[in-house]
């Protein structure tokens, strides 16, 4: 208690300073004075009893800092006036200081602004209670991990209150809102009514859905608006609650306010309205998903375990539930394939960022790493290049009996006071640069919404970096500067040592070699991504192809025939849009997945029971046309119809699968126990990524497919006949004016959606090279301040030179030599490396 008592009154002496130096001036003073008249007393004049009292007292200052050190904390005393000198130390030199901030705030800014990408898309939790005891449902299809779900499997799976606290579904999706007139986009999510209470999201204003919402009635559809969408849409009035909105022209009321941090459960999508799944009827589709019939696998889940239960123990009793639900729904006598179930980490929701970015982000962390390190590199040399000019400075004060340890902390003190400022400085950088990171992820897709706020996770990063970059490049020109001894510190060098001369060319060397290194490796993904964009991918002329997502505000299955009555009043007249040819499609190229796929068989071919699943696509008349895809026979024609010969088109891949070594054209097919005839082959393109195995595909006419007719979004391809921003425009015009109840909710070219498929790749080639870019700059700032502090260190040797006969411009060639020499050596190893 004693001792607390103490540490608390020293660390209090910290604040009080002044004032108790004026005391102690003074009892110092009224000490001096006592002995004075002590020895006047016996006889002594005043001016020799005040000598007489000094000798007796002894050192007064020595005296005083004694007593400072009883009273205080000598530790933190002497790093404030280590601080200050060291603030004092690089005012006086404006020009280096100003170098080495901005040294140390590019390596160290790049690395915060990575990491705080890292952070939002790899570390960061939800912002929901207890975010480590969630988990999200899964099993394997042809050894995929996939997610979705249908509602009698959600429900069976919430059941197992054993295991789980509780499981709730979500389902996001693009929704028409409109509000007094005023239509627009919106993101959204149909969810569960135990969503929000599960994950313990509580409301700002208002309340979040409950349970009882799942049974709502037709007349009491509640919505829950994002705390963003409140400010951005309702300017963030109270009187909100009780407002009445339509959501695709179906008619809500908003009875709550998420809190500021919630934004879904999906990282970088901002879900603006969430509603009901009760309500999905008209939402999505009009056909009911979330009765016990419908095997449609359209939901997400998320749960909850219960105390002390683990993810292995829930899987493995889920497991038992998930096994049983597919052996009920087995078709007679046949057996299904295995889909192992599993529960996977839900602390960050589903969080398709993480499956997209997280090896690009630790590729460029790796990087950045690296470009700080040539930073550190660089500020090495600088200090010791430095010290050199402080050697009378130095010898000074080891010669007042300054002890090598206390030079060494001193020093040491202002690299780091310079990597803290610098630190500071970069967190700012690394703020603004954040934002430009992510519209470059954000660049041809759907806009990404991160929250790249400096948090405590992201301002501990920057002390650490700042506290390392700090050590590693002021030990050494620190242990060097206190090694000197007296008579050498104080000699004034004409030029630097050898050593040291050696190291600075030593560190130029590393700083090249690392920035060629970074510069080549950037290379090679901008050759890559060039290489990727530059793949045949069977489209012909592609940046003439607008794909355009038509949706109507209401988004059910007969609004469906608004959009084709769209498709053929535009088709009857394709000279309105200065278009060649109009189509549509169900899936288009180069999307993160596709929508139906089944077993076909080929008859008089017994069936091995091992041929994977083939994918489908139901396109309109014209489509292969439209889309550039030369064609093997051929397409689908307008009378293509329910009541015509059944026919498909088949892809190269699947022709070579099922008709080897002929011609597969006249062969037939039986689908979805339907049997059709193949008139048309056309190239394996690719649907999903380029990089993947371009996908096999049978394409049937959409009038045909009893499939298509439960598909409530199609896509339109327009091939323009002159310059697709023109056409685009008349499509922009043309759209509303067929019918007023119809949104385009997105409009790019087939090229820019193959440039959006490429988004990791641009990522790692754009911002490599800005980094090696930024690398070459440190490299050259460190090179040029090496190299003008060794020539000003050299000024009486090159005045000697001078006074021999040298001309000038031979000097500056054997300046230049020797400056350039580590640069080479440096580009000698960087280039093998």
């Amino acid at each position: 208690m004693k001792s607390a008592r103490t540490f608390v009154d020293r660390l209090l002496s910290l604040f009080r300073r002044s004032g108790l130096d004026n005391d102690l001036d003074d009892e110092v003073r009224t000490h001096l004075e006592l002995l004075a008249r002590d020895h006047e007393r016996r006889g002594m004049s005043a001016s020799d009893a005040r000598l007489a009292a000094r000798r007796d007292f002894g050192g007064v200052e020595q005296m005083k800092e004694a007593y400072r050190d009883r009273r205080g904390l000598p530790w933190v005393d002497d790093l404030h006036r280590d601080v200050r000198y060291a603030v004092r130390a690089l005012a006086r030199n404006p020009g280096f200081t100003a170098v080495a901030l901005l040294v140390v705030a590019l390596g160290i800014g790049a690395n915060t602004a990575i990491f705080s990408l890292l952070d939002a898309v790899i570390l960061r939790p939800l912002p929901v209670r207890q975010p480590d005891e969630l988990v999200l449902g899964s099993y394997q299809v042809e050894g995929r991990r996939t997610l979705p779900f249908t509602a009698y499997q959600f429900r069976a799976l919430r059941a197992n209150r054993d295991v789980l606290a509780d499981m709730a579904a979500f389902r996001p999706l693009p929704l028409s809102v409109t509000f007094r007139g005023d239509s627009e986009l919106a993101f959204g999510q149909l969810v569960s009514g135990s969503y929000h209470a599960m994950l313990g999201v509580p409301a700002a204003l208002g309340r979040t859905l409950m349970a009882s919402d799942d049974s709502a009635l037709v007349g009491d559809r509640p919505a829950v608006i994002s705390y963003g969408y409140w400010q951005r849409k309702f300017g963030g009035a109270r009187t909100v609650l009780g407002e009445s909105i339509e959501i695709n022209a179906i008619p809500y009321t908003i009875v709550g306010v998420t809190e500021r941090r919630f934004f879904g459960t999906e990282p970088g999508l901002a879900v603006d309205v969430t509603i009901p799944m009760s309500t999905q009827v008209g939402v999505l589709g009009a056909r009911s998903l979330i009765d016990e019939a419908s095997n449609a696998r359209w939901l997400y889940l998320i749960g909850r375990l219960a105390p002390g239960v683990s993810r292995e123990r829930a899987t493995s009793t889920l497991t038992v539930t998930w096994d049983r639900l597919r052996a009920s729904r087995a078709p007679a006598g046949r057996a299904l394939p295995p889909q192992p179930f599993a529960l996977l980490d839900g602390a960050q929701g589903r969080n398709v960022l993480r499956d997209r970015f997280s090896q690009p982000l630790r590729v460029l962390m790796a990087m950045v790493g690296v470009v700080l390190i040539i930073a550190c590199a660089n500020l090495a040399t600088l200090l010791l290049a430095r010290s050199g000019a402080r050697r009378q400075e130095v010898g000074l004060r080891l010669s007042l009996g300054a002890s090598r340890s206390r030079l060494l902390r001193q020093l040491l003190t202002e690299s780091l006071l310079l990597s803290m400022i610098g630190g500071a400085i970069g967190v700012g950088l690394a703020y603004v640069a954040s934002d430009v990171l992510v519209q470059i992820m954000s660049r041809g897709v759907d806009a990404i919404v991160l929250d790249l706020a400096p948090n405590g996770r992201t301002l501990a990063f920057t002390l650490l970096a700042s506290l390392g970059a700090g050590l590693v490049f002021g030990i050494l020109p620190s242990l060097r500067a206190a090694r000197w001894g007296v008579a050498t510190a104080a000699r004034v060098a004409p030029s630097p040592a050898h050593g040291g001369r050696r190291w600075s060319q030593a560190t130029i060397a590393a700083q090249v070699m690392l920035s060629v290194l970074l510069l080549v490796e950037a290379g090679l993904f901008v050759r890559s991504l060039t290489a990727l964009r530059g793949l045949d991918t069977g489209f012909t002329n592609g940046n003439q192809v607008l794909l355009a997502s038509i949706r109507t505000r209401s988004g059910n299955t007969d609004e469906l025939v608004r959009i084709l009555d769209l498709f053929n009043e535009l088709s009857a007249r394709p000279d309105s849009l200065s278009a060649r040819s109009v189509t549509f499609s169900v899936d288009m190229p180069f999307v993160e997945g596709l929508s139906f796929a089944q077993n076909i068989e080929v008859p008089g071919r017994p069936p091995d029971g091992n041929e994977a699943a083939v994918w489908f696509n139901f396109v309109g008349p014209r489509f292969f046309e439209t889309m550039g895809i030369p064609l093997e026979g051929r397409g689908f024609r307008g009378d293509d119809v329910e009541s015509a010969p059944a026919v498909a088109v088949i892809s190269q891949g699947l022709a070579r699968r099922y008709f080897p070594g002929v011609n597969a054209i006249g062969k037939r097919v039986r689908t979805n126990d339907v049997e059709v005839e193949v008139v048309g082959v056309a190239p394996d393109v690719p649907y999903t990524s380029l990089r993947a195995v371009p996908t096999e595909m049978i394409y049937l006419p959409f009038f045909q497919g009893r499939v298509a007719k439960n598909v409530g979004i199609i896509t339109m391809a327009v091939r323009a006949a002159g310059r697709a921003d023109q056409t685009a425009a008349a499509l922009r015009r043309e759209v509303p004016a067929v019918s007023s109840d119809l949104l385009i909710s997105s409009l790019v070219t087939l090229d820019e959606r193959r440039d959006a498929s490429l988004a990791r790749e641009r990522v790692v080639a754009t911002l490599s090279m800005w980094f090696g870019l930024l690398a070459l700059l440190l490299g050259c700032v460190g090179l040029y301040g090496t190299l003008s502090y060794a020539v000003t260190r050299r000024t009486s040797e090159l005045g000697v030179r001078v006074a021999l006969g040298a001309d000038r411009p031979r000097l500056v060639g054997m300046v230049l030599a020797e400056s350039l020499r580590p640069v080479l050596v440096g580009i000698t190893l960087g280039l093998p490396l």
